[in-house]
């Protein structure tokens, strides 16, 4: 009987995490934060509307050239 009750309160308190993150992410408007547009759900699935953003991974990035210099790192982290 623990486990199941600790289990519901671990999913409740998850979803209103999630919520939260969703509606802080709707309402940021800022040129370094990629803007949340929608989410959906169906009951098997999670659709998340993002903006387009180009230019390839940083993580792909950092991979190949290694440690970034501050003067660039400053770009990405402003």
């Amino acid at each position: 009987m623990f486990y199941l009750m600790h289990a519901t309160f671990f999913l409740f308190s998850f979803n209103l995490q999630i919520k939260r993150e969703i509606s802080t992410m709707k309402v940021i408007l800022h040129p370094n934060v990629i803007r949340l547009y929608e989410v959906m759900a169906s009951k098997t699935k999670i659709y998340i509307v993002l903006e387009l953003v180009t230019g390839g991974e940083l993580f792909d990035k950092i991979a190949i050239k290694g440690r970034l210099k501050e003067d660039e790192a400053r770009k990405y982290f402003q």
